[in-house]
């Protein structure tokens, strides 16, 4: 289970693709918040990543896109 705090690699899903960060794929980050509650739309998680991606380091990557990396 990913859960705040968790250490994890972003990996390739079309839901990753449509929301236009490819780039992202590797890049490995800290969960700072869980998104997958019931009810939300969009699942997720925000991920503070080690280097910047565009400029910032805090993105939402969608829970299909993230594996744990420890």
């Amino acid at each position: 289970m990913i859960r705040e705090g968790s250490k994890v690699v972003i990996m390739a899903s079309l839901r990753l693709k449509e929301m236009r960060l490819y780039g992202l794929i590797d890049y490995t980050g800290t969960v700072t918040e869980d998104l997958n509650y019931n009810g939300r739309k969009n699942k997720g998680y925000m991920v503070h990543f080690n280097e910047p991606y565009l400029g910032d380091y805090l993105w939402f990557v969608p829970f299909e896109s993230v594996k744990n990396a420890e």
